[in-house]
């Protein structure tokens, strides 16, 4: 969970520096920002995919998934949202 709001922390950070950048006209850092941002959301489409097969595997072998799993998957993807919203913008 860490791990997502972190992830999540760090999405803020840099749409506030895209909006910084993006008024003092520094494309390169800009860039940059933009850069980071699709590597984190690219970490969270692949924790969302793990954690996926994860549950299905368990669903396979007769163990019942536990709610914590649900839970941070649930997160993952409101991460996967917000994140997604703020790539929108640029």
């Amino acid at each position: 969970m860490e791990l997502i709001s972190s992830l999540v922390s760090l999405a803020q950070m840099l749409c506030e520096s895209m909006n910084m950048a993006e008024r003092r006209r520094h494309k390169t850092d800009l860039n940059q920002a933009i850069s980071e941002l699709e590597t984190a959301t690219s970490e969270l489409k692949a924790i969302r995919d793990d954690l996926n097969l994860r549950i299905q595997q368990d669903n396979l072998e007769g163990r019942s998934c536990t709610n914590h799993a649900k839970e941070w998957l649930a997160a993952v993807s409101s991460a996967e949202i917000k994140t997604d919203a703020i790539l929108a913008k640029f």
